[in-house]
């Protein structure tokens, strides 16, 4: 990997794939698990998460900062990301609550699906918008 590669291009490549680990994480411990998953996949996805969700709406850097990363239109597409963050949990709670009238659901169940559904609208929110610069 070169040196010189654009920094902004990087991050979005990052957090994209981190949504879409995350969003895998999730539909397949949802839809295969008929007991809660054990703790090392649960705190897997938890951490993947958060990550995600950490790194697509605040400035959370785990390296040296980079200013460049840092200006005022990213923090904007930061809140934007955060809001969108926000909708989907909102929309994926409504849905799991329709969803509990017609299926028994577990309270591990409910929390995944709106763990996922928020870090990943999130996140791939953050790289549409930073995306739209290029």
């Amino acid at each position: 990997m070169s040196r010189d590669r654009d920094p902004v291009a990087a991050r979005r490549t990052a957090v994209l794939i981190s949504a879409l680990v995350v969003l895998l994480l999730g539909v397949a411990l949802t839809a295969a698990e008929p007991v809660p998953p054990s703790a090392v996949k649960t705190g897997m996805i938890l951490v993947l998460a958060l990550l995600l969700a950490a790194r697509a709406t605040t400035s959370v850097r785990f390296g040296r900062r980079n200013r460049a990363l840092d200006d005022e239109l990213t923090r904007a597409n930061r809140a934007k990301a955060a809001l969108a963050g926000f909708v989907a949990t909102l929309s994926a709670a409504a849905g799991v609550l329709a969803a509990t009238f017609f299926v028994p659901l577990q309270a591990y169940q409910v929390a995944l699906v709106l763990l996922v559904a928020g870090s990943a609208a999130a996140g791939v929110r953050f790289v549409f918008l930073e995306a739209r610069l290029d």
